[in-house]
């Protein structure tokens, strides 16, 4: 069993404390998830998810957005005039632009590591003060990237 009071583990305790006190239960249960595997010392879980976790968000998330085909929601009667009304084409390019934005925040956290903290801090703000929900740090941290990249 590690020492409790490590700084990562403290680190990790204060991102839990931040997630229920701004009422986002995703930061809340990720640094209650990382805290235990930390002190119960699962360094390969811990290093697991270092590598693939993002992957595995990442087909999750489209797992979802693509779930309304499977069931027969979105048919294609439905879908290709969605495209070509003025929404759909805003939604292509917001995507595109989108990831543009999360493959310079990948880039930004991979060289910046300590970011996440200020991005947990930001989706807990988000969330309490604006009502917003946390799904965009990659894109903030991309943002982040194109500020400094003019400095």
């Amino acid at each position: 069993m590690r020492e409790v009071l490590s700084e990562p583990s403290l680190l990790l305790f204060l991102l839990l404390l931040a997630g229920l006190g701004g009422q986002n239960g995703t930061i809340a249960a990720a640094a209650l998830s990382l805290l235990v595997f930390r002190l119960l010392d699962l360094e390969e879980a811990i290093s697991f998810l270092g590598r693939y976790a993002m992957g595995m968000g990442f087909y999750l998330i489209i797992l979802a957005l693509l779930t309304p085909l499977a069931t027969g929601e979105v048919t294609l009667g439905r879908l290709l005039p969605a495209l070509a009304r003025p929404e759909g084409v805003a939604a292509g390019l917001f995507m595109a632009l989108s990831t543009v934005l999360a493959r310079q925040g990948i880039e930004i956290l991979t060289l910046r590591p300590e970011m996440i903290f200020a991005l947990a801090a930001g989706a807990v703000l988000g969330t309490t003060i604006l009502g917003g929900i946390p799904t965009g740090p990659l894109i903030a941290a991309g943002l982040a990237g194109l500020l400094l990249a003019r400095r």
